[in-house]
């Protein structure tokens, strides 16, 4: 699946997340529908890796919504054998849910999701053997995805400064490009620290030097160059320190980043390679590419 691909309108806060509906109590519920809505769910989230289609993402993001809220309203069902069939089919349905909305990077959804689920594991521990270590770590696993979904909203914030970015470029607002591309530098460094593990805290932190040694072009652009400078020492130092834990390919991209913001400094590339400031097309976040010698 590609998630760079997918940009999704779900709808998403219309999904009846069924906390709402939890409080209808067992008086709605559908004890008929639980199993079968939560196999939809389950038999949708495996077709996921054989098509992971924008539409067909929908579909079984809405599809296990719906099993929720049939699992949900069961729940608080005095029958005890009815109990534990719907709390476990919605601990699934909303499991598979928040992996759906992490895959297709709508993180504030999945944020909501992932925490629906740390409620849902409250509860699964009230009725768990003493000592089962189940809970714990299902619990930690879950609060490893917050933090990444925390990370990747953080990122996609960051991020929106692009179109100001063009507009100040096309401009030839060098200066005030420089300062802005500084800001969202130390934003990217803001969420590498929210990083679950250190490889996405590399990966972040390399899309920070991107920010880093464009703030630095800029600078030069505008005839600053000893901001420039002090911003590709910057970016050489923040590399070398990252190197130290990073795995590829992160590895290969900063060796890239590196030798930009020494070459900029020590004049083998100019500014406006490898391509101008202004250029319609933006690198992104992705790999760097090095100018033609």
């Amino acid at each position: 699946m590609h998630p760079h691909r997918l940009s999704l309108a779900f709808g998403l806060l219309a999904l009846a997340l069924a906390v709402t509906a939890s409080r209808a109590g067992a008086d709605n519920c559908r004890k008929e529908y639980v199993l079968p809505y939560a196999e939809q769910c389950t038999y949708g989230y495996r077709t996921l890796k054989k098509d992971a289609s924008p539409a067909n993402l929908s579909a079984v993001f809405n599809a296990c919504g719906r099993a929720q809220n049939v699992a949900v309203s069961c729940v608080t069902s005095s029958d005890l054998r009815l109990h534990a069939v719907a709390l476990g089919a919605l601990y699934q349905d909303v499991a598979q849910q928040a992996e759906i909305a992490l895959f297709a990077q709508q993180f504030a959804v999945a944020s909501a999701l992932l925490r629906e689920k740390l409620q849902i594991l409250d509860i699964v521990g009230h009725d768990a053997k003493r000592g089962d270590p189940t809970v714990a770590h299902e619990r930690a696993a879950t609060k490893t995805d917050l933090a990444d979904a925390g990370a990747g909203l953080c990122t996609q914030t960051a991020m929106s400064t692009t179109s100001e970015q063009s507009v100040l470029a096309h401009g030839r607002k060098y200066a005030e490009l420089a300062a802005l591309l500084r800001r969202k530098s130390g934003a990217y460094a803001a969420c590498a620290r929210r990083a679950p593990t250190l490889s996405k805290r590399a990966y972040l932190e390399y899309v920070d030097l991107v920010a880093l040694e464009e703030s630095g072009r800029a600078a030069q652009a505008a005839g600053n160059k000893r901001d420039a400078d002090a911003t590709y020492r910057d970016c050489l130092a923040n590399a070398q320190r990252i190197s130290r834990y990073a795995r590829p390919p992160v590895t290969t991209y900063l060796i890239a980043v590196s030798a930009l913001c020494s070459g900029r400094m020590n004049g083998r590339y100019a500014v406006d390679q490898p391509a101008p400031l202004d250029a319609r097309d933006t690198k992104g976040s992705g790999p760097l590419v090095l100018p033609k010698r």
